[in-house]
């Protein structure tokens, strides 16, 4: 999907311009269509504003959103991921850290197994463990064989690349 390139691209404008229209409820989705839309669009909505004025507005519509997408799908890993980022961005570190353990993560995917890594070090980051942070990230890093500006986005950074 278009919205999903735009957005692990750092281009967060161009994934809610794809998504929005999609997201019209007068627009006939698939169930599982509609999750993937409610999923990206709240991952673009927490990427864009996150260092903004807008944050909390936009924090509120984007867990209405996945809070859809995740209750319908929780087995989806992506889903469950996206979920613990924005508990993480909300404040509630230690749900998005229980969310994130679970057995199938170990059976998902390479980005999959990267994101729940990434995700982990973001939620242990705002609770300042950092070692276990780092080495959360420096787990996600070397599976992720990808560019991932939103890590930027929301301040997580290798502490080596910070001096």
């Amino acid at each position: 999907m278009l919205s999903a390139c735009h957005i692990n691209l750092g281009d967060y404008e161009s994934g809610l311009a794809a998504l929005e229209p999609l997201n019209d409820s007068s627009v006939t989705l698939s169930t599982d269509l509609r999750a993937l839309v409610e999923n990206n669009l709240a991952l673009a909505l927490l990427l864009r504003d996150f260092n903004t004025a807008q944050r909390d507005k936009s924090l509120a519509r984007a867990v209405a959103l996945l809070d859809h997408a995740y209750q319908t799908y929780p087995c989806v890993l992506t889903y469950r991921t996206s979920r613990a980022l924005l508990l993480a961005a909300t404040n509630r570190s230690q749900d998005a850290l229980a969310l994130l353990e679970y057995t199938n993560y170990a059976r998902g995917s390479q980005d999959d197994r990267a994101n729940h890594q990434l995700a982990r070090a973001f939620a242990l980051r705002r609770l300042n463990r950092n070692e276990e942070a780092e080495q959360a990230l420096a787990a996600g890093l070397k599976l992720s064989k990808k560019q991932l500006p939103w890590l930027t986005t929301i301040g997580l950074t290798p502490a080596t690349a910070k001096r």
